[in-house]
């Protein structure tokens, strides 16, 4: 499936060229690790250990690609790591309103990275948690809470505020 992603990823990045855009469009793509537990028993999700509420290490090596007015993440510093929940950030900065965005919301521009050759992420833990609401009790039962903390090359995950901390 990665291959033809990014196959079809190139493709796209072709048009835009043939297009003559690509030198002003911003394209992120950002892959969200597969289906919901819901979906489970469909085919082609049967016996699949990737889900969004079902955190191992897979989920944290979800495909992901940018590009941009200049450079493609392929050519920045390496140990690039981002999560797509700050792509609202690198949203509002394309559209000028960096200064519009609450103060209470988490993240950062990814837009240095796609127009500064020299520009680099700095180093920081990655952490999320997926809450699983359960619809039928109208509640966020706390076994089925999820954690996923990154630093570095360091990865763990915790599958329920009832359990321990895995380092993977």
């Amino acid at each position: 499936m990665t291959s033809l992603l990014d196959r079809q990823f190139g493709e796209l990045m072709a048009l835009l060229k043939e297009l003559e855009i690509d030198e002003e469009t911003l394209v992120i793509f950002c892959s969200d690790n597969g289906g919901g537990i819901e979906f489970a028993d469909e085919k082609p999700m049967v016996n699949c250990e990737v889900l969004k509420e079902i955190y191992t290490k897979e989920a944290f090596e979800s495909p992901s690609s940018l590009a941009g007015p200049r450079k493609s993440l392929q050519d920045a510093p390496p140990m690039n790591k981002f999560i797509s929940q700050i792509s609202f950030q690198t949203f509002a900065e394309v559209a000028g309103q960096k200064n519009s965005i609450p103060r209470n919301i988490d993240g950062i521009s990814l837009y240095k990275l796609l127009t500064d050759a020299n520009h680099a992420l700095p180093d920081r833990m990655l952490y999320w948690e997926y809450p699983h609401y359960d619809w039928g009790a109208k509640n966020y039962p706390d076994s089925q809470f999820k954690q996923a903390l990154r630093y570095k090359n360091w990865k763990m995950i915790r599958n329920g505020k009832d359990k321990e901390w895995e380092i993977l």
